[in-house]
């Protein structure tokens, strides 16, 4: 076997390798080295090989950039260990001359624009003495800073509305959080924030500068992993009123620029919108309707939207004010709770029903235009006239906010008035055959309480009564043995009829009826009266309607104005009883019956207002009313006044005791 020839340098093959690496230094060759530095901020990543024979080329492609390698040159040893290269960037027309030694381990490879490295792997020569190098090429993986920003927004309670992080209130300060963090694999270099608050104003700058258009805070460096937070106050712009709030919002944005080892000019950009909160701004009102209620035999059965009483005497002939046992209080209110004036309010009052006689009617405020934190209240005082189940209805108010309809409400109210209400009748009816009149009484009680009543009649002078007609109307009724019936002349011969002791239950009539003859046509007969009294001491008259100049005039009687009212501007006078017998008989009606006319000038109880069409109770905040009210008769009143009787009666008794003995001391000395 033969030993391989040993080579031996040659002093000129020594000669041509120098004057080969001379070449390579002088025409822009370079050998490739290594910096420590820039390692230490990339990582290379294997992207394949490729073999290139001496004078030949080849196209690789790393991260999307296509290079062109051509193999140059060789060393002139037998098995060379170096060789000569160029490169261009196949995007840029950028070339470069590199030599790679094989042996040399910091000549081995080279890295161009930190983009790509080249490694020389190997190097054969094939069976006809031709050169070839395999080289494994590398993309760069760069170690880059990243700076992020978080902005954070406080959130606030304010007049008990939740202000959210991404919300404001007009006005109001809200606290802005910044944190910026080096999330990236290097170093950030130069780091400066700028901010912009869309135009809110800073209340505390807390370390930040300001340059009248943006504020800025200057960081330095930041090493990987590295965060920095801080914070400061701004404060909103006042709304107009006038833009919607949803047009009302600030844009809070921030922009960190700053340097890394490879390039510069890095940015990062945040931003937040603050939005107006619509629940601050929005009008909120408060609606309330409630009832206070005097009630002497139901206070269990009443609260803030339902009152039970009885009727009460003051809207009759001969009442007062005074004569007030029970009464409903409707007070109301709708207040501004919100920020803001609204001055845009529809109020649906509701009408006081029929039935009822509103009085002491108060207001204050305009419903129409509520400042904020103002009110408009209402009371009245509600007064019944007969009874029955009177509702309420829910007072509505509505308003209008940048084409959003807001609506609010009350629940609904009753009022229970329990009483007697008696109608009594007069009819008269033509008998021709007999040539004679029936006049027929009918006293019907359609409350719900009975009453006692007595019923008087009179028959004018120029009429004749028929003589035992009354009681012949109730004969063969057990009513005959219950009522006392009576009839007695006046001074000028008038018949005067009296019923006493007629009991109407609820929902129950009686009728009585006379005879009377007359020489001509009857034309006028004056009215019937009724007197009653229920269990609760409420009493009343009442009266029919009278006839006149042949037809049937209706008559009433008129709370507001104290009167009996009619059709007519004519009068019928009736003459008063001759005795005192008779006086007493006469169910004390007055001297003389007197229908009065339109034009009289009657008593009116100026404490009373009629309702105006469409008037109503309304609404009010909670603790509208106050837990006890006061009324004209106190029951606390009521026990004191009899403690004072009492006691003064036991002095009295006493005084009067003791005297009588002090007088039997004396006879007996």
């Amino acid at each position: 076997m033969k030993t391989p020839p040993t080579h031996k340098a040659h002093p000129v093959a020594t000669l041509i390798l120098c004057l080969l690496l001379f070449v390579f230094f002088s025409t822009g060759t370079c050998f490739a080295d290594t910096d420590d530095e820039i390692d230490e901020y990339i990582e290379w990543k294997n992207d394949g090989s490729t073999t290139i024979k001496w004078g030949k080329t080849d196209t690789i492609n790393v991260d999307d950039t296509e290079y062109i390698i051509k193999v140059v040159d060789f060393d002139t040893k037998q098995d060379p260990t170096s060789t000569s290269i160029s490169i261009a960037n196949k995007a840029t027309g950028e070339v470069k001359d590199y030599a790679l030694l094989l042996d040399n381990e910091d000549y081995r490879s080279f890295e161009w624009n930190h983009e790509i490295k080249v490694e020389l792997k190997d190097i054969k020569v094939d069976s006809k003495e031709v050169p070839s190098a395999t080289f494994k090429y590398y993309r760069a993986e760069k170690y880059e800073p990243q700076i992020e920003i978080e902005i954070e927004v406080s959130s606030e309670t304010i007049d008990d509305i939740k202000i959210s992080e991404d919300e404001f209130a007009p006005d109001e300060e809200k606290t802005i959080y910044f944190t910026i963090k080096n999330s990236g694999d290097a170093r950030a270099e130069d780091c400066e924030m700028w901010i912009n608050t869309g135009g809110m104003e800073i209340t505390d700058y807390r370390g930040v500068e300001d340059d009248e258009e943006n504020i800025h805070k200057r960081f330095g460096w930041m090493e990987p992993d590295e965060e920095e937070s801080f914070n400061f106050t701004v404060v909103a712009d006042k709304w107009d009123e006038k833009t919607p709030p949803e047009d009302f919002n600030y844009n809070i944005s921030a922009l960190v620029t700053y340097n890394g080892f490879f390039y510069d000019d890095y940015n990062t950009t945040e931003n937040i919108i603050l939005k107006c909160s619509e629940e601050y701004v929005k009008p909120d009102l408060r609606v309330v309707q409630k009832l206070g209620t005097r009630s002497l035999n139901y206070p269990d059965k009443c609260d803030d939207h339902r009152g039970e009483i009885d009727t009460s005497p003051w809207h009759m002939e001969m009442g007062t004010v005074t004569d007030l046992w029970d009464y409903v209080i409707l007070k109301g209110g709708v207040y501004n709770l919100g920020n803001y004036e609204v001055d845009n309010i529809n109020v649906e009052f509701q009408k006081i029903p029929t039935g009822l006689i509103a009085t002491d009617n108060s207001t204050s405020g305009t419903h129409s235009r509520i400042a904020a934190g103002e009110k408009y209240i209402f009371s009245h005082k509600l007064m019944p006239l007969k009874p029955g189940t009177y509702d309420i209805g829910k007072l509505v108010v509505s308003t209008e906010f940048f084409g959003e309809e807001l609506e609010w409400n009350t629940p609904t109210s009753k009022i229970i008035v329990h009483g007697p209400y008696i109608n009594l009748d007069k009819a008269l009816t033509y008998n021709k055959d007999a040539n004679e009149y029936t006049v027929q009484l009918h006293a019907e009680n359609v409350g719900d309480r009975p009453a006692w009543a007595n019923i008087s009649d009179i028959v004018p002078q120029k009429y004749d009564y028929v003589n035992k007609s009354l009681e012949d109307s109730i004969e063969g009724s057990d009513l005959l043995n219950e009522w006392e019936v009576s009839t007695s002349a006046t001074s000028n011969n008038s018949t005067l009829l009296n019923v006493k002791g007629v009991l109407l239950p609820p929902s129950e009539s009686k009728k009585i009826s006379y005879t009377i003859k007359a020489a001509e046509e009857i034309d006028e007969l004056p009215y019937a009266e009724l007197e009653f009294r229920a269990r609760n001491n409420y009493w009343g008259k009442v009266r029919t309607n009278f006839y006149m100049a042949g037809e049937e005039i209706e008559q009433w009687w008129n709370p507001v104005k104290g009167n009996w009212e009619n059709d007519t501007e004519e009068v019928i006078v009736e003459e008063k009883p001759s005795s005192k017998d008779e006086e007493d008989n006469f169910a004390n009606k007055n001297d003389t019956q007197v229908i009065p006319e339109k034009n009289d000038n009657y008593t009116v109880n100026k404490n009373l207002t009629l309702p105006k069409e469409g008037e109503s109770g309304i609404t009010g905040k909670l603790n509208l009313f106050p837990k006890e009210i006061s009324f004209f008769v106190d029951d606390y009143g009521i026990m004191v006044f009899a403690g004072v009787c009492f006691i003064a009666f036991g002095l009295i008794f006493n005084t009067k005791f003791y005297l009588g003995k002090l007088m039997k001391k004396k006879k007996k000395r």
